[in-house]
């Protein structure tokens, strides 16, 4: 599973809700790794990954922009 968080939309409204649930994930000992992490295990040749244009962008029932894949 991944778990996102959006500092911009989750952040300080929703910190004591976080720290729950990292405390609960370490109760239950539960590994965490970072994505950044597992991309670099499972590519370990970045110059052979596509690397393309981000622009900002619009998602239907989301507010604000988001990062999206660019021409």
């Amino acid at each position: 599973n991944v778990h996102t968080v959006h500092a911009e939309v989750e952040g300080r409204p929703y910190l004591a809700l976080f720290e729950d649930f990292l405390r609960e994930i370490r109760r239950r000992k539960v590994a965490t790794v970072l994505l950044k992490d597992v991309a670099a295990e499972l590519l370990p040749e970045r110059a052979s990954v596509a690397r393309l244009p981000v622009k900002r962008g619009s998602v239907p029932g989301r507010s604000g922009w988001v990062a999206c894949q660019g021409e």
